[in-house]
């Protein structure tokens, strides 16, 4: 399989620079999984301020507060300047909120952190979808794609035994470390040759696809297939993009992607990994939670190294849809084994690692290498911010509420609805989803143009 890569022209170049762009993803792990660091921050002896229950979860949930607003602005200001100089203007801000969060004692300086870190990872996971779909080949954009899943998982992972092992201000500080050298190597990242051919510039544009592609006759090749790509449907600035979103072909993709956006944050990825510590208190107190954490963090770590080779290996739609099934089984079995006592309690963390495995090697990631294939070019951005947009809401509301749900029906009860919503997922893949492997950005650009909504039962 190595030597089959090494043939792809410019596969290494395409490599370091999406290895680069999943580097910010080191810090969105942690970030995601800071929440677990509040047990030792809340028993902090030397805290010059308290907390209240109400705070921790407006702090936890306040990342996902900011986001809310990064899609529609990166939408925005990715058109005006750029992808991949957007997504380096993101780092700096991240690691002084790192910083601003361990060293300045005070609850403000909690809730300034958060909501840095939120605006600006909502604004690289919003810009990063659609640069590395654009930057990479056909052949290695699954696996390429993974890899910033892995480094989010990796990050995950990191956090999870800072948040067990060290004080909750140096695992807190040290979340900014990863982020340092990726202010340099950005700048040997090239900008997206799709922007540049949107903005007239074709020669960078070539430029750009002869350093990914390594080889200027590949590139020239390329850049009269974005152009034409183009021409049919000129997208120079969001303006156009919005007139362009009123064709068919382009808004299906978009309204797919949507509900899968809306429905996921409701099957209960996100909370998993911010409640991971609470989550395995309230199942049993007999668990060491840290200690279960971090099987959950290095459950996900493998399981992404297993979606990076598999992912251009098998086709979409099986994984996803098999996907979807196993994390709603795991949850089902979750929820029973919690309710019924006679069970070994080990079989409590065991099951919730086959969701972790389960939703990483599908469900976690697929769905937005698919929407970095099927919404098309003339309205990539614009189409990736709605959905991003609706997938940050949604997992701000799964965020917040989760708690008083919690509290209201018990967690084997919202294990069971996760688990509906899981299945719904699969639903939705079958029924909806084309196959994208393998085929080109030009190629699935009017793959909705003569197809109804519904359509993949048959296909």
């Amino acid at each position: 399989m190595i030597k089959n890569l090494t043939k792809i022209p410019g596969f290494a170049r395409q490599l370091f620079c999406v290895i680069v762009l999943s580097s910010t993803y080191l810090g969105m792990g942690c970030s995601s999984t800071w929440p677990n660091v509040i047990p030792k921050l809340v028993n902090d002896s030397e805290l010059t301020f308290n907390l209240t229950e109400t705070d921790i979860q407006w702090i936890i949930s306040t990342e996902r507060v900011s986001s809310i607003f990064a899609p529609f602005l990166s939408g925005m200001l990715m058109e005006l300047f750029g992808l991949s100089r957007l997504m380096n203007w993101c780092v700096l801000p991240s690691i002084a909120c790192w910083i601003i969060m361990a060293y300045v004692p005070s609850k403000i300086a909690l809730y300034l952190g958060r909501i840095g870190n939120g605006l600006a990872y909502g604004i690289i996971v919003t810009v990063a979808t659609p640069l590395m779909a654009e930057l990479t080949s056909p052949e290695i954009r699954g696996m390429l794609g993974s890899i910033r899943k892995m480094e989010a998982a990796i990050g995950t992972l990191i956090m999870y035994i800072m948040a067990a092992f060290l004080h909750w201000k140096l695992a807190t500080a040290l979340s900014a470390l990863p982020l340092v050298p990726v202010l340099v190597l950005f700048f040997f990242v090239p900008e997206s040759p799709y922007w540049l051919a949107r903005k007239g510039r074709d020669e960078d544009s070539l430029k750009s696809l002869s350093f990914l592609r390594g080889s200027k006759e590949v590139a020239q090749l390329e850049l009269d297939r974005i152009k034409k790509a183009i021409d049919e449907q000129p997208s120079v600035n969001i303006s156009d993009q919005f007139r362009n979103m009123m064709k068919p072909q382009n808004y299906k993709p978009v309204l797919i992607v949507a509900l899968f956006y809306f429905v996921s944050p409701m099957a209960g990825q996100g909370v998993i990994f911010q409640y991971t510590v609470f989550v395995f208190q309230l199942a049993d107190p007999d668990l060491d939670p840290f200690m279960c954490t971090i099987y959950v963090g290095v459950t996900r770590v493998l399981s992404t190294i297993v979606a990076l080779f598999i992912t251009d290996l098998i086709d979409r739609r099986p994984l996803l849809i098999g996907s979807g099934l196993f994390c709603s089984l795991s949850f089902i079995m979750t929820s029973v084994v919690i309710m019924v006592p006679v069970f070994p309690r080990w079989l409590i963390p065991a099951f919730i690692l086959l969701y972790v495995f389960s939703l990483c090697i599908g469900v976690s990631f697929i769905p937005t290498l698919v929407m970095s294939e099927i919404i098309p070019t003339p309205v990539r951005s614009l189409g990736t911010s709605i959905c991003m947009q609706i997938s940050l809401v949604m997992f701000f509301i799964a965020s917040i509420t989760f708690p008083p749900i919690i509290d209201g029906i018990g967690l084997e009860n919202a294990l069971f609805f996760f688990a509906s919503m899981n299945a719904l997922l699969a639903f939705i893949f079958w029924t909806l989803v084309p196959e994208t492997r393998g085929r080109s950005l030009v190629d699935l650009q009017n793959v909705f143009m003569k197809r109804n909504l519904i359509f993949m039962i048959s296909s």
